[in-house]
């Protein structure tokens, strides 16, 4: 199989270089002209609707002026204007037509409906704009297989004749708990049906670097698997039709590039962007230690001997860079943004970047959000995610995009 590999050359053509200092550029990461937000929209499921929340995951729906709030635990979507006033709801517990057993994500299509996905994709449940049930699909199965592994899918392909997708290994295969050497990247794959119906052969189309993804503390008789708090591993986000990958060690310290994908792997869009590099401070690594001592991390039974042996083996497996990553977490926005979450804080405030897809040069905006509010979708006017009020209630919350005075 022949791979298709990035090209080095336009990375160097596309670097970002926006001076700081005398001529009154700013460089992204530094300067004082940054988008603030303004809370406008705030709402939650009541008991009279028939819908609580347990807990959130959101999209803006990119065609029409709404939320979509997935639930997992409830096995509904439900669709609310920005003022809370419910639309409509759709799915319940159950295998039937337009029922879930595990929703999981949201797909827009570009004739105005959508599309629910369960688990890794077992099933597709496709609705209509107006939330009116069209049909059910069944999705990837056991039988579809990479490397013994099984398959999760992330997002049609922009023709819908196929699926793109990852293999779900093992965190301790991963870790390389299982004799093998600990694994340092891991394909995006391209899965697609034969004429006939059946699945083909995965097809291999770009390698996700992850190394220092997964944080891994072995005990003598447990083994606790989590997510770097400061890893530099390659990120994605997807879309129908789109990947986007997220590199962010590759270049110098505060650097990261940004690779657009098709589903056959061609590279349509890369970028390089520079950002002030910023040190890892002891004073870092103690807030994600002291984490670990909160109540949601004791465990049962547990001697403070134990617990003291557990923090410091975590505190061992815990990757400590010279440098902070340049982001911290990636999404796609409804408005068609790439916005980057960063390590950055001004005052109380966390600094994400918004780039629109595509743009080869322009300056990204800088926005100042809330450090306890999960951003997870924008449009062109504001910024939505989810909070959480001091009784645990997750909360829908809108805050109002205000450019630089």
């Amino acid at each position: 199989m022949v791979m298709r590999r990035l090209s080095a050359g336009v990375f160097a053509l596309l670097v970002l270089c926006l001076a700081c200092g005398g001529d009154g550029s700013d460089t992204p990461g530094s300067g004082d002209r940054a988008w603030v937000t303004e809370l406008e929209y705030r709402f939650t499921g009541t008991a009279e609707q028939g819908v609580l929340f347990n807990w959130a995951y959101l999209r803006a729906d990119p065609n029409r002026d709404r939320i979509f709030v997935l639930d997992p635990m409830e096995t509904r979507i439900s669709v609310w204007s920005p003022d809370g006033s419910l639309q409509f709801v759709v799915g319940r517990k159950g295998e039937g037509p337009g029922e879930f057993t595990q929703p999981s994500r949201i797909y827009f299509k570009d004739n105005g409906g959508f599309s629910v996905r369960e688990g890794w994709g077992s099933r597709f449940t496709h609705y209509t704009a107006d939330g009116m049930l069209v049909d059910t699909e069944m999705g990837v199965t056991t039988s579809l297989i990479y490397q013994d592994t099984r398959i999760g899918i992330e997002a049609p392909t922009a023709d819908g004749g196929g699926y793109i997708a990852r293999p779900l290994f093992a965190a301790s295969r991963i870790a390389g708990l299982r004799g093998d050497p600990p694994m340092e990247r891991e394909p995006i794959l391209l899965v697609q049906r034969s004429e006939a119906g059946q699945w083909q052969q995965p097809e291999e189309i770009f390698w996700r670097d992850i190394r220092n993804a997964q944080l891994t503390v072995v005990m003598d008789d447990s083994r606790t698997f989590g997510g770097q708090y400061f890893g530099d591993s390659d990120q994605t986000a997807f879309a129908h039709g789109k990947i986007l990958v997220l590199r962010q060690n590759d270049g110098p310290p505060g650097s990261l590039d940004l690779v657009e994908l098709n589903a056959q792997g061609d590279t349509l869009w890369e970028r390089r962007l520079q950002f002030d590099p910023v040190r890892l401070t002891p004073d870092r690594v103690q807030e994600v230690i002291d984490i670990q001592k909160g109540p949601e991390f004791q465990r049962p039974g547990w001697s403070p001997a134990q617990q003291l042996a557990y923090l410091q083996a975590f505190e061992e497996s815990l990757y400590k860079p010279e440098h902070l990553p340049a982001a911290d977490d990636i999404f796609l926005s409804a408005s068609d943004d790439v916005w980057l979450k960063t390590f950055e804080r001004s005052d109380t405030l966390r600094v994400y970047y918004a780039i629109p897809r595509g743009d080869a040069s322009g300056e990204p905006r800088r926005i100042l959000l809330p450090e306890s509010m999960r951003a997870e979708d924008a449009t062109s006017t504001h910024v939505w995610g989810t909070r959480d009020d001091p009784l645990g209630v997750p909360y829908v919350v809108g805050r109002r995009l205000v450019p630089p005075q």
